[in-house]
């Protein structure tokens, strides 16, 4: 009676009260119940009553109320309150549990948008990726339906970009491997990110990378003859050039002999800068077989070298082996072959 006469007066409050009565009578029906708790806790998200909000949508989702946007809300819930609790920007690491818990009700709106009008799975799946960056949860998981819902170059840029900024520890070496997985998938968008990745290549440690590169970003429009920066750049890496390229065949003799573990790893290393990729996948193995120091530094060449010839399954199976410091350029790298042996190619890289 209540909620009748609430909804003739147009009386928000008395059509609440009307609600709860009726869901705390145990008369409503099991429509009813799905519908009434998703109403209110609906209604208390907005008025950023963030618990009140969870504890009514938790129960419509529990009764079967679970659309895309029923899920996505319920996660806000959990978000919300945890970014209330914590002061009201970002989710302190008391308040981050509550926020996790809210993760894989939002994963499962995404995986269901995905299914169906794909309206909002880029959204929902950009903030899941910051959510769980924020709560140091795995975040490949979203990382994962943000390339699904947004494969475009902003997709793959914000995720590198988030990887690097997570493991500010990262070193020239360790920054290239990203910088190359921003190259391959396309997410190259800045002049800055070209300026990264020769930073991090060296333009007269590997120069025909660089000199590569950069004819890369003129043909884009993102690099221009006139930038002092790149033209500095392409002076010192084509000085270096001939001697690079000269010295490559003995070297690669050298450590199929031998050579030893360091002067390999530094050979398929220059290979895969010189788009030798199947000599670079060899010699990496080799040096692992000689036993490389570095040793995930000589995987993630050999997965590389194997991506770059479309690999896939080979490639996965070795980046299982990267563990310590690279092991999240690894997740990143899987994330790149299981996209693209997902959507069936197979083609090497240019």
């Amino acid at each position: 009676m209540t909620l009748q006469i609430g909804l003739k007066k147009n009386d928000e409050a008395m059509q609440m009260k009307g609600i709860e009565q009726a869901l705390t009578s145990g008369k409503a029906t099991e429509a009813e119940t799905k519908t009434f708790n998703s109403f209110i806790g609906e209604k208390a998200l907005l008025k950023n009553d963030f618990g009140r909000a969870r504890q009514y949508l938790t129960a419509a989702v529990q009764a079967g109320q679970n659309s895309p946007v029923n899920l996505f809300q319920l996660a806000e819930a959990h978000f919300g309150e945890a970014i209330a609790k914590s002061g009201g920007r970002s989710i302190d690491a008391a308040n981050a549990p509550v926020a996790a818990a809210g993760l894989p009700y939002l994963q499962r709106a995404v995986e269901g948008d995905l299914a169906g009008t794909k309206q909002y799975a880029a959204s929902w799946a950009k903030r899941g990726f910051q959510i769980a960056r924020a709560t140091k949860s795995d975040s490949s998981v979203f990382a994962n339906l943000l390339l699904r819902a947004d494969g475009g170059k902003g997709a793959w840029h914000e995720v590198v970009q988030a990887v690097q900024a997570d493991n500010r520890s990262f070193t020239s070496e360790q920054n290239l491997d990203a910088m190359r997985l921003l190259r391959m998938a396309g997410g190259m968008t800045s002049a800055s990110d070209y300026q990264e990745y020769i930073e991090a290549a060296g333009a007269a440690r590997r120069p025909t990378e660089v000199i590569a590169l950069i004819e890369e970003g003129k043909a884009a429009g993102i690099i221009t003859d006139g930038n002092a920066y790149f033209k500095d750049a392409l002076t010192t890496a084509n000085g270096a050039r001939g001697e690079y390229v000269a010295t490559l065949p003995e070297s690669v003799r050298d450590s199929r002999g031998k050579a030893t573990a360091t002067v390999t790893l530094a050979t398929a290393d220059a290979l895969l800068a010189n788009k030798q990729y199947a000599e670079a996948e060899e010699l990496a193995a080799l040096a692992v077989t000689k036993g490389a120091t570095d040793k995930e530094r000589a995987l993630m060449i050999q997965a590389i070298a194997q991506v770059a010839q479309g690999k896939y399954d080979p490639a996965r199976q070795t980046l299982t082996g990267v563990t310590g410091v690279r092991a999240p350029l690894a997740r990143l790298w899987t994330l790149y072959i299981d996209q693209k042996s997902g959507a069936g190619a197979a083609a090497p890289a240019a």
